[in-house]
């Protein structure tokens, strides 16, 4: 059985479905189409979700109320998550954190180790 590391266990879930969406980072290569995976589900939100609610927009401009909800229950909820996807698929800063937080794990291991010794 292969040994998994307290990052990877603390990820969980979530690592299986941001891979799965193609925004966890590892091993992302801009070379691969497979790097590019993400692009899906962010151009079907876009285009199925976020259009829409906008060219509805201009049809309820009158209704105050109809704005709002168009605006918090369409709009804004999905350019944030859209937003949030692009910026984690650009960034992938989260496999450098990981690698970090395995060595701060290591050494306070060395650390604890050493101190139950003595």
């Amino acid at each position: 059985m292969k040994k998994m590391s307290r990052v990877d266990y603390i990820c969980g879930w979530n690592r299986y479905t941001m891979d799965f969406i193609g925004i966890w980072p590892d091993e992302r290569r801009f070379d691969r189409i497979t790097s590019y995976k993400v692009l899906i589900p962010v151009c079907f939100m876009l285009c199925f979700i976020c259009l829409p609610q906008t060219i509805n927009l201009f049809y309820v401009w009158t209704n105050f109320n109809l704005v709002v909800e168009n605006l918090s229950m369409g709009n804004m909820t999905i350019t944030i998550s859209l937003l949030k996807t692009i910026v984690f698929w650009l960034n992938g800063q989260l496999q450098t954190q990981k690698k970090n937080y395995n060595i701060k794990i290591k050494m306070k291991q060395k650390l604890e180790k050493n101190v139950g010794i003595r």
